[in-house]
């Protein structure tokens, strides 16, 4: 199987008035985003809300991401869960729907010790033959996976990878150091360009979403070597969000779905508990990001 590097927006999952997925609009953003050069999807993550779907619309998410992705890019689907099980079930079903890798997030209700996440990671990494991609993602779980944990864990078989999405950065390059083989997913957009050159294979992200073009970019000028135009572009980016954030009220997973408006697609709002946004949050944040888009 190739290998799997570049950019991976966390796709988002557009719902209907009622709440209820909709798929039509899933495949147009899905269509959108490959004709905007990135080179996969990951699906079914924190900014896809896939801890808020039943184990039913998770599979018939990947399903059809799996189908409009076919001869366009890859795609990665987080089977993690509150439950080993469905992740077990999460994870054959993507093999099954012809997905091209997974990745789970630790434990983060029960089996928080690394005797239970090593278990759990280990049922998931003998389900099935997709390459696996261990996550970190402490701000979510409360759990901070560290390089000498990853290099334990990246034994498992299966293992391939790793979604790092942590602002510390030295813990990713000491992980990338201790596990050179083992391919990093960078999952804080303001800091892509500098884990790329810590030596980070690729990017995922929410913010992907709002401008594939920017984070394709980027990951063309670091592949090429041009650092001091990458630089800039990140610098610019990082300002963005900085500002776009600001308005997230905690809910930036609904703030971008709601600005996803300027580009013609419908998102819906974000599932409760996700907290309602203001008209005037997401104006602002919508003027933002019109104006970031024209530069």
């Amino acid at each position: 199987m190739d290998r799997i590097t570049g950019i991976l927006p966390a796709l988002l999952t557009p719902m209907d008035a009622e709440g209820k997925i909709n798929f039509d609009e899933l495949g147009r953003l899905i269509t959108w985003l490959y004709d905007q050069g990135v080179h996969g999807l990951y699906v079914g993550g924190t900014s896809g809300e896939g801890l808020l779907l039943t184990t039913a619309e998770r599979k018939a998410v990947i399903d059809k991401v799996v189908e409009k992705s076919r001869g366009r890019g890859k795609v990665m689907v987080h089977v993690g869960s509150v439950s080993t099980a469905e992740s077990v079930e999460l994870a054959q079903h993507s093999e099954r729907a012809g997905a091209d890798a997974i990745a789970s997030v630790p434990p983060f209700a029960y089996g928080k010790s690394f005797a239970g996440i090593h278990s759990h990671y280990y049922a998931i990494s003998k389900s099935c033959k997709l390459p696996f991609y261990l996550y970190n993602i402490p701000s979510l779980t409360s759990v901070s996976l560290k390089a000498e944990d990853i290099a334990k864990l990246s034994d498992l078989p299966t293992v391939k990878g790793l979604k790092f999405s942590d602002d510390a950065l030295f813990e990713e390059f000491r992980i990338i150091s201790l596990k050179p083989k083992l391919d990093v997913f960078h999952g804080c957009d303001e800091t892509l360009l500098y884990a790329l050159m810590a030596g980070a294979v690729g990017g995922v992200g929410l913010i992907y979403n709002l401008m594939p073009k920017k984070f394709v970019e980027l990951y063309s000028l670091a592949k090429e070597g041009k650092l001091v135009e990458a630089n800039q572009l990140q610098l610019s980016i990082s300002s963005f969000i900085d500002q776009f954030l600001s308005h997230a009220e905690g809910n930036p997973v609904g703030l971008t779905k709601a600005v996803m408006e300027g580009h013609g697609f419908h998102c819906g709002p974000a599932r409760s508990p996700n907290p309602p946004i203001s008209n005037e949050s997401v104006t602002a944040a919508t003027k933002l990001a019109s104006a970031f888009w024209s530069k």
